[in-house]
């Protein structure tokens, strides 16, 4: 090789390593900041055909509680992959809102997840939606009052025999 041929190759090669150095230090865009964790207040009944108030807490990097202004709520997907989006709203206390969420007419497994507005959704798996108690004609609640109305009714009876028999007492023979 001449000399004009590996001063070219030198400059080659240099050229080569100046270009990857550069696009190494191009590279991706910081994602720093973007993540947040979603957490449910408590996991709720989810009987079929029922709505119920689901509360939950967005914490922005797992630590400080996010205010995000809109596409928050509960999405929940049938086993046809279709959600249903039910929104959420501020509780008053940053990073803490509330969706109201009717479940669906037809107990089965869904997909639920938690919508976090920019961040994405937060997956929650499963969730087990509960056919209605047809077995019992009563639920518990009312019990006590069917209770309430037997003891008075009781009451009554106890009453009424009381006066026939003081009557029998003061009866002239």
């Amino acid at each position: 090789m001449t000399a004009f041929s590996t001063t070219r190759l030198v400059r080659i090669l240099a050229a080569v390593m100046l270009t990857v150095v550069a696009l190494a230090g191009v590279g991706a865009p910081a994602g720093a900041g973007g993540w947040a964790v979603a957490s449910l207040d408590a996991t709720p009944d989810a009987e079929a055909g029922t709505t119920e108030d689901v509360s939950f807490t967005i914490l922005q990097h797992g630590v400080r509680p996010a205010d995000l202004d809109g596409d928050v709520g509960i999405s929940l997907v049938d086993g046809m992959g279709d959600p249903t989006f039910f929104p959420a709203i501020g509780t008053g206390e940053t990073g803490h809102y509330v969706a109201t969420v009717t479940w669906p007419e037809t107990a089965g497994r869904y997909d639920w997840r938690i919508r976090m507005g920019w961040f994405g959704d937060h997956e929650l798996g499963s969730l087990e939606v509960q056919a209605p108690d047809a077995g019992s004609f009563l639920a518990w609640s009312d019990l006590r009052w069917v209770a309430l109305g037997g003891a008075l009714l009781l009451a009554g009876v106890a009453v009424a025999d009381l006066a026939m028999a003081r009557r029998r007492r003061l009866a002239p023979a």
